[in-house]
């Protein structure tokens, strides 16, 4: 009987000490940061398993989202408020993440938005639904709207970037060299009148690597998407467009990637790759379709030189006004690229293809593709290059297997 009571005293007191222990945890959570105008909201546990460390809006911090008002100081006190993750974040490899929300509003900044290595698995929401949150640049001519550089697990969704033709970028994400990738997700967003919509790393030593990109919209954009570093590796567009740009997708270096569903209108280049390599140069494109008035010019599907291999699968070249331009092909090669066309529609001039003594031919193939006439006249091919055709449909009639092999 003794020891009955002993043992029920000595769970009690357990479950005493263990509450205590959940209430200080919550009361850490749930802390008010010095020096800021708001308060960080307590932990959201999401139906996934997701936990938000903390959550704050930045109206709680003084921003006004009323396109005239400089909300640059409260955004930033808001992200600082939200990297204070306490000690549920115990590791940047952690699953909890910092969650900064934009209420409905235009807000103008005149600064770089900065997430640097304290905000790793930070999240930037805005309203859900097109042009309801926005963040307008009124800043320096060739500014960036906002930097990521050494933070890992940035999420970012429901936000327009509106550079005002001022803004040289948009995003620009540079991982930390030590870990070597951003591992970002960015959805449902907006990059109109600037420079370049997302830039992705500096230098060779610097990743920016494993991210996906759905739903992201560039509009008068010069550049949609670039990546600088032969590290950028990893990328998956889904369900993205491009409209009234000069190029939608530019590696200068890097590549690994994955296009599902990418559309353009009126866009000078879609892909462009200026080097490759035997980590970085593969590309594939599933279900793209390239569209246009044709009044002025016609699009370029790809410019590609170096060691590269692109795919394109149900690639839809729609662009009309293409006998304006017949000097104008759908593809232009340089040395060493390598391209395979299959099930795709295309109209007007075809290819251009230059090779080079050193290295690998220059190649490109058809398969089961459909052109309006006979493409073997329309795909000039230098030294050092070849190309193939089969099964392919030629206006009327059939071509079941072609090849002119490099010389």
């Amino acid at each position: 009987m003794v020891w009955r009571k002993k043992r029920w005293a000595a769970l009690v007191g357990m479950g005493v000490v263990l509450a205590g222990l959940v209430v200080e945890f919550g009361a850490t959570l749930a802390v008010r940061p010095t020096g800021t105008a708001g308060a960080a909201g307590p932990a959201l546990h999401t139906g996934t398993g997701l936990v938000y460390s903390y959550a704050v809006s930045v109206k709680d911090f003084g921003a006004v989202g009323d396109g005239k008002h400089d909300d640059t100081a409260a955004i930033e006190r808001a992200i600082h408020a939200a990297s204070l993750a306490g000690p549920i974040n115990f590791s940047r490899w952690s699953a909890a993440r910092g969650l900064v929300v934009f209420p409905p509003g235009l807000y103008r900044i005149t600064a770089p938005l900065k997430l640097g290595p304290a905000t790793w698995n930070m999240e930037i929401r805005g309203a859900a639904g097109p042009g309801v949150t926005a963040l307008l640049w009124g800043g320096p001519k060739g500014g960036t709207m906002l930097s990521i550089d050494g933070s890992g697990g940035v999420v970012v969704k429901d936000l327009q970037f509106l550079g005002a033709h001022r803004a040289g970028k948009g995003i620009s994400v540079n991982s930390p060299t030590g870990y070597g990738f951003g591992n970002g997700m960015f959805s449902k967003l907006t990059f109109s009148d600037m420079g370049r919509g997302f830039v992705c790393g500096s230098h060779s030593y610097i990743c920016s690597a494993d991210m996906t990109l759905s739903d992201v919209n560039f509009v008068h954009c010069h550049t949609g998407f670039l990546t600088l570093s032969d590290q950028n590796l990893d990328y998956l567009f889904l369900r993205c467009t491009a409209q009234f740009c000069n190029t939608a997708l530019h590696f200068h270096r890097g590549g690994s990637v994955v296009g599902e569903l990418f559309t353009t209108y009126d866009v000078h280049t879609v892909v462009q790759i200026d080097h490759g390599g035997i980590n970085a140069g593969t590309y594939c494109f599933d279900g793209m379709r390239v569209d246009g008035d044709g009044g002025h010019f016609r699009t370029v599907v790809l410019r590609a030189r170096g060691e590269t291999n692109v795919d394109f699968n149900t690639l839809d070249i729609v662009i009309s006004g293409v006998r304006r331009f017949p000097e104008t092909p759908a593809f232009i090669l340089g040395p060493t690229a390598n391209v395979a066309v299959d099930s795709s529609m295309i109209t007007g001039d075809v290819a251009v293809l230059a090779g080079a003594k050193a290295g690998p031919p220059t190649w490109i193939e058809f398969n089961n593709c459909r052109f309006r006439e006979d493409p073997r006249p329309q795909i000039k091919c230098g030294a050092y290059c070849g190309y193939a055709l089969a099964n392919c449909v030629a206006g009327r009639k059939m071509i079941h297997a072609f090849h002119q092999y490099p010389k």
